[in-house]
């Protein structure tokens, strides 16, 4: 759970992978963990999965 302690990371790495239009998939891998390992923790956490959380985001951001 070390990336959700740390949540200005993953924002940078979500900001990061935005501006390289990477997929879910692909954050996964740039964060160094499985989907599902990063859906469990974001479930724990937040309540949302990764992938909720990604296309919230993506969606938050593209209408900036």
């Amino acid at each position: 759970m070390g990336i959700l302690n740390d949540y200005c990371r993953l924002m940078q790495a979500m900001e990061d992978i935005q501006d390289a239009e990477m997929s879910y998939g692909e954050m996964c891998s740039v964060l160094n963990l499985r989907a599902a390992e990063l859906n469990e923790m974001l479930l724990e956490e937040i309540g949302m999965s990764g992938e909720e959380l990604f296309l919230q985001y993506w969606t938050e951001k593209s209408c900036i």
